[in-house]
């Protein structure tokens, strides 16, 4: 009964608050004092309880910071993972929203990447049957994750998830990340051949 009246409010909210909503300053506001007014009536989810209000949250963090242009809607997705950690939708969701924080120099930050990390990660391990493999494009997934060190500038990193990538399946665009990665590492021979020949330009 009870998980029927929070989806009955949480559908009414969906309903009451479009996208464009978030667009304006007090759209936004109303909806997440609205939200939040939803989340403090269950003080202490559990079971169904804590994946629908989880559910919830998520939703507001993609409307937060997607539509509202607020960075605040960041905790939304953040909260969303502690009520429900073993979820792989909501990490997804919360990493498709990080891409591009992540891969813009004026946006990114530690915790960010740490958290396109964390996400990536979970999806990764939670892809441990070839059938989960080939439902969430695993081989994909490494290629998220390289992507995330390279805009780090870790390209060791990126070059092992590029790897791992072909390895379970050869596609174009992890040869293409590899091809990029090899240019930023430098060839370990020509790598050799330049400390040689800066060595002897010295003694000269």
């Amino acid at each position: 009964m009870e998980l029927e009246k929070l989806k009955a409010e949480t559908d009414a909210f969906y309903k009451q608050y479009s996208f464009d909503d978030f667009k304006t300053p007090e759209g936004k506001n109303a909806a997440i004092a609205q939200a939040e007014d939803i989340l403090q009536r269950y003080p202490a989810p559990e079971g169904d309880i804590r994946k629908e209000l989880a559910k919830l949250l998520s939703r507001l963090g993609c409307r937060t910071v997607v539509f509202g242009k607020d960075l605040k809607g960041i905790d939304f997705y953040r909260r969303s993972l502690e009520l429900d950690p073993e979820n792989y939708d909501l990490y997804w969701e919360y990493y498709t929203t990080l891409e591009e924080l992540v891969d813009d120099d004026d946006y990114r930050t530690p915790d960010l990447v740490q958290d396109a990390i964390t996400c990536l990660t979970f999806c990764i391990d939670y892809c441990n049957t070839p059938e989960r493999m080939q439902e969430h494009h695993i081989q994909f997934r490494y290629i998220d994750l390289g992507r995330v060190y390279m805009a780090t500038g870790d390209y060791q990193k990126a070059k092992e998830c590029f790897e791992k990538s072909m390895e379970i399946l050869p596609n174009e665009s992890a040869q293409k990340w590899l091809k990029t990665v090899n240019q930023k590492l430098g060839n370990p021979i020509t790598r050799f051949f330049r400390k040689l020949f800066s060595v002897f330009g010295k003694k000269k």
